[in-house]
């Protein structure tokens, strides 16, 4: 609110000099004569030969700047008596009322003072015509607001109601008005008229008239003017209330209690960064409005921006990169509920780097009130002098549009050819942020800190925790495709748009069905970063196709390597069962079952015969054909017998002939073997010899001999 204490008119207070020296404007104004002398010279100001004593020169009182004469004007009236303040049992449009009309009369006094060769009624008029066309320097926004003009008579009233009976004469009280007391005195119509300002905030008097109208009967509907007395009088004061209901946000930053400080609890740098993003308000060359992320260190005030297409994690993550090598790690990160930071990709940087993620709460942007203090006094500065900047709201930018439509008319009616405009592209919207928030905003002091950003960090002395190794932080933060990265290794590799391979990939695992993370390199498409199940580098895949690769050397590559562990790992199997002497444990089962065995006797049952009729015949029957004895061999049959029982107890080596084969047979098998050699030894074989192996390994002739060449080896077939 103004200050009530009315102002003295001209005659009353006293009267400025005709002229005065610097060192006199220095000492009435409290600045020092070399200021006073180096602001005139930078402003021309006019001045005299000095006419009193002492020599020099001398400014007179007319030609000073307004802001001089109205310090100078109320300097000489501090001396004065006051008129009485407002009687504070007027109610709040009183009050308002008095007050508008003082600082008229204040403005009024200054104006007049400047122009002392105009005559009363003379500049009573004038000013009034200067007050109509916003002309009057220093008139604040909610005196034009509450009193949009003012006529000569009215500032003869004031002046003398404010002589004659003081700051309680010019507030107009005229008491209540009956019909607002009808309205007040009928809780149906007030309970009404508020709720329909509840439920539709915007609602005009008409549409309040209309529905009082339908609801109640004729007697108790006020008239039009005494609803909207009572209307705007209720929206006055309950203000906040009424912008609670219809613009939450907007009300929680006007009227939200901030008493606290929001970061007393940070005593660290690099404690707590706090990110936060927003559509930009200026249209780019490319006919769109970027997003403008942004990470500031609460402890020093340090802020960065990155522009984007669009607020994606990828787009986060780049920007936390950038102020992780500059700044170091943080501790905390702040972030809303966006699905640009609870991404997969964000969840796991912030796992990875043992950064503590805390999320606001939902719709509670006061909980990182630090971003988004800084984005207001970034977009609200310099940033409206850009080229392309459509308004920070509706209102602005309609007007923005409206005032570029008129100029473009002008043009086309000026020029045949209207000239293109001209729109800052991304990159030069990155540069200016870069700027403002290097060169302008971290170098000057900040008022909750008493310094620069700067300054606050030079300040801190204790450690910084910092990451060395620039190329794994890259690798780090590269993007992972669906499914947070994880692929299924197939007999082609692992997919990521393409099929990315590597020999690495069969080592880590043997069979299709192993697991991988995949992360993507933006600046190489053929190239996938793969980690393993425990976290641990496997390899860089590459793609043949985008990597100008052969895709039968990858292939080859991949075999080999393959072969090579799987018969490591047999190596180690065939050990593992020569150790554990395998081969002789069903010998070890039947004689543990057979001592186990041993052990228990079961009791014997109660028996008793039984036999049938069927059975006691075939007893008969046995009896009668009962088998004879074997006859003696004759000398032939025993001296053979002995000569197999020597041969068989001889213990010499055995001679085993093989069965005879056919030539087609060992030919058909050897060409085989030499295909599946050169195969083995990496080199290339033709598709139809490829076909005709697989078909032939699949027919019993080549097991069968398979099985031959793995006893007796190649010499069988020679």
């Amino acid at each position: 609110m103004m200050d009530t204490r009315g102002a003295r008119t001209l005659q009353q207070a006293a009267a400025p000099a005709a002229a005065y020296t610097a060192a006199e404007l220095g000492q009435l104004l409290g600045m020092t004569k070399r200021g006073m002398n180096h602001r005139a010279t930078r402003e021309d100001w006019l001045h005299r030969p000095r006419q009193s004593n002492g020599g020099g020169r001398e400014y007179p009182f007319g030609t000073l700047p307004e802001d001089i004469k109205l310090a100078i004007i109320s300097k000489l009236a501090e001396s004065k008596p006051r008129p009485q303040p407002l009687p504070q049992d007027l109610d709040e449009r009183s009050r308002d009322r008095a007050l508008c009309r003082i600082m008229i009369l204040r403005l009024f006094d200054a104006w007049r003072a400047s122009r002392p060769d105009l005559k009363n009624t003379e500049s009573r008029t004038l000013f009034c015509a200067a007050y109509r066309a916003n002309e009057i320097e220093n008139t604040p926004d909610w005196l034009r607001a509450g009193l949009p003009r003012v006529s000569p008579n009215s500032l003869l009233n004031w002046r003398a109601a404010l002589d004659n009976g003081g700051a309680a004469r010019l507030s107009g009280s005229y008491g209540k008005r009956r019909g607002q007391r009808r309205i007040s005195s009928d809780p149906e119509v007030v309970d009404l008229i508020r709720g329909l300002l509840y439920k539709h905030p915007q609602i005009s008097c008409n549409s309040i008239l209309e529905a009082l109208t339908a609801r109640l009967p004729e007697d108790r509907v006020p008239a039009e003017r005494t609803l909207n007395r009572w209307v705007a009088e209720y929206r006055r004061e309950h203000e906040s209330l009424l912008l609670s209901v219809a613009n939450p946000d907007g009300w929680r930053s006007k009227c939200l209690a901030a008493t606290g400080d929001a970061s007393a609890h940070v005593i660290r740098l690099n404690q707590v960064w706090e990110y936060d993003s927003t559509v930009a308000d200026v249209m780019l060359a490319d006919n769109r409005r970027h997003v403008i992320v942004a990470i500031i260190d609460v402890y020093s005030r340090r802020v960065r921006f990155l522009v984007s297409r669009s607020s994606k994690a990828s787009a986060v993550a780049a920007l936390t990169r950038r102020c992780m090598l500059e700044w170091g790690v943080p501790e905390i990160a702040k972030t809303d509920n966006g699905s640009d930071y609870v991404s997969h990709h964000m969840q796991r940087i912030f796992g990875e780097l043992g950064i503590d993620q805390k999320l606001c709460t939902p719709f509670q942007p006061q909980q990182k009130p630090h971003i988004e203090r800084v984005f207001k006094t970034f977009l609200h500065g310099t940033f409206e002098l850009l080229d392309g900047f459509v308004g920070h709201n509706v209102i602005d930018r309609k007007a923005i549009e409206s005032r570029r439509s008129f100029a473009a008319r002008l043009r086309k009616k000026k020029y045949k050819d209207t000239p293109v405009e001209l729109r800052l592209t991304a990159e030069e919207l990155q540069s200016f942020c870069d700027e403002w928030a290097v060169n302008m905003y971290e170098r000057r002091e900040h008022g909750s800190l008493g310094m620069s950003p700067m300054q606050r960090a030079a300040g801190w002395t204790g450690p910084v925790r910092r990451i060395e190794n620039e190329r794994a932080l890259d690798v780090l933060l590269r993007p992972a495709p669906s499914q947070d990265g994880w692929r299924t290794v197939g007999k082609k590799g692992v997919q990521a748009g393409y099929y990315y391979d590597h020999p690495s990939l069969r080592v880590e695992a043997l069979v299709p069905g192993g697991r991988v993370r995949v992360l993507l390199d933006e600046t190489d498409a053929a190239r996938v970063t793969c980690f393993n199940e425990r976290g641990e580098w496997v390899c860089d895949a590459i793609c043949p196709e985008l990597a100008g690769v052969s895709r039968e050397e990858l292939a080859a590559a991949v075999k080999r390597a393959q072969k090579k562990a799987l018969a490591e790992d047999r190596k180690d199997l065939r050990g593992a069962a020569k150790r554990a002497q395998v081969d002789t444990i069903l010998t070890d089962i039947r004689r543990k079952a057979a001592t186990d065995a041993a052990k228990v006797t079961p009791l014997p049952h109660r028996s008793e015969s039984y036999s049938t009729p069927a059975l006691e015949e075939a007893a008969r029957a046995a009896d009668a054909g009962a088998t004879p004895k074997a006859a003696p061999l004759t000398e032939a049959q025993q001296k053979s017998h002995e000569e197999l029982v020597r041969e068989l107890a001889g213990g010499g080596e055995r001679v085993v002939q093989l069965p005879p084969m056919k030539d087609e047979r060992k030919a058909r098998f050897l060409r085989a073997w030499r295909i599946e050699q050169r195969i083995e030894a990496g080199q290339a074989v033709d598709t139809e010899e490829a076909l005709w192996l697989g078909r032939y390994q699949a027919t019993p002739e080549y097991k069968s001999m398979r099985g031959i060449f793995e006893d007796f080896g190649v010499e069988a077939f020679n």
